[in-house]
């Protein structure tokens, strides 16, 4: 079903394989926003360009330093500081 929703993507836009393709990606993964994006596009004239880098592939360092920094917060910072407050008493949180 995807190679045939390409292949009508193509014939509506007029637009290649490799371009149909990576907007089909984007849909698949973000529906709504494909969908605004091709409103802008539209209404605006604002054409998005689906082959360059973004997100993690933008900023590797920054990525790298973030996964770092919630790393150590929920597996060494929360942990010790539940259990310097008493920790999780679960058997006190239900009347029996």
């Amino acid at each position: 079903p995807r190679a045939r929703q390409v292949t009508t993507y193509m014939e509506y836009k007029g637009c290649d394989r490799l371009e149909a393709q990576r907007r089909m990606d984007f849909m698949f993964n973000d529906p709504n926003g494909f969908g605004v994006n091709e409103i802008r596009e539209v209404e605006l004239g604002e054409k998005i360009n689906y082959s360059t880098k973004s997100g993690v592939q933008n900023r590797p360092v920054f990525s790298f330093f973030w996964a770092c920094w919630c790393a150590y917060f929920f597996f060494y910072f929360m942990p010790h500081r539940v259990n310097e407050l008493g920790g999780i008493q679960w058997w006190r949180t239900f009347d029996w």
